[in-house]
């Protein structure tokens, strides 16, 4: 019982700092994304973006966003959601990242499931940020791979299961992210040994089988 408290006071400690760590990763991505969806400077939109012109960036991402470019939609969707050089839209945001995530796009279902997990411009949905947090998370999204740690955690959204939490959070730990290993830390309090040992494995064969074989 006191390994349980302990892991349970630990993750909640951890909570808001990782919560304001995504949201620093979202303006980043926002900052960057540009560089990282290649198929953006195909249509003009990274030239007025880097010279501020952001009316025509818009302008551009959108004709890109209607004819069904998930890249366009995705980064036109956070430019809303974080009025970034745009006025502020939580309803079009949310559209338009609902497109993307449609298409597969992993950076936008990680962005949606933020938006469902916070209520941000949503009503908020735990079930609905885990089922996007997952379809990211196995294509490799270790943003997305930490959240949906977290949330196995917590019990929120989910059946409360620190195996899969720490499953989760060993492989964003393994994509680079260390929020991830700090939360992994405390739900291992949780754990016995044993437990730890096969949940690590669960992460090698999710891992090896291109997560495929994560269950």
């Amino acid at each position: 019982m006191m390994r349980y408290l302990c892991c349970a006071v630990l993750v909640l400690m951890l909570a808001p700092t990782i919560s304001v760590a995504q949201d620093h990763s979202q303006k980043v991505t926002a900052n960057g994304a540009l560089e990282a969806f290649g198929a953006l400077e195909a249509f003009g939109a990274l030239e007025a973006f880097e010279k501020g012109d952001y009316a025509e960036a818009e302008r551009l991402l959108a004709l890109a966003a209607e004819q069904g470019d998930a890249d366009a939609q995705t980064f036109l969707g956070l430019m809303y959601d974080m009025s970034f050089g745009v006025a502020q839209d939580y309803a079009e945001a949310e559209r338009l990242l609902a497109l993307a995530a449609e298409q597969g796009h992993a950076e936008a279902q990680y962005f949606l499931g933020l938006k469902y997990d916070s209520g941000t411009g949503v009503a908020q949905d735990h079930a609905e940020a885990v089922k996007l947090y997952t379809l990211a998370a196995e294509q490799g999204n270790a943003q997305a791979q930490l959240s949906l740690g977290l949330k196995y955690a917590l019990g929120e959204g989910a059946v409360q299961n620190y195996a899969t939490a720490h499953m989760w959070l060993n492989i964003a730990a393994a994509n680079g992210s260390e929020n991830a290993r700090e939360a992994r830390v405390a739900v291992e309090e949780a754990m016995t040994s044993g437990a730890v040992g096969l949940a690590q494995k669960r992460a090698t064969a999710c891992m090896a089988s291109a997560y495929r074989d994560c269950d």
